[in-house]
């Protein structure tokens, strides 16, 4: 989700960097503001599949956040 593209990108671009020097890949997010598809590309299929993953986790992470801070208040 589109709200959440901070979180994936972090300051200064640190998350996404992190996430692709960990796995290998880039990493192209829609500029803000714009919607569609975030893309990985990779060396193999195995490391985009594993970075795919690793976003996927965190959008999941960051739903349930999202869902908690929303009962709380």
């Amino acid at each position: 989700p589109s709200e959440f593209r901070s979180s994936m990108i972090g300051r200064a671009g640190a998350v996404r960097r992190r996430f692709e020097e960990e796995a290998g890949c880039r990493i192209a997010i829609p500029d803000r503001g714009k919607t569609g598809p975030v893309s990985v590309t990779g060396p193999s299929q195995s490391a985009v599949a594993g970075c795919v993953a690793r976003l996927r986790l965190k959008v999941r992470l960051l739903c349930s956040w999202v869902q908690l801070r929303n009962q709380v208040t």
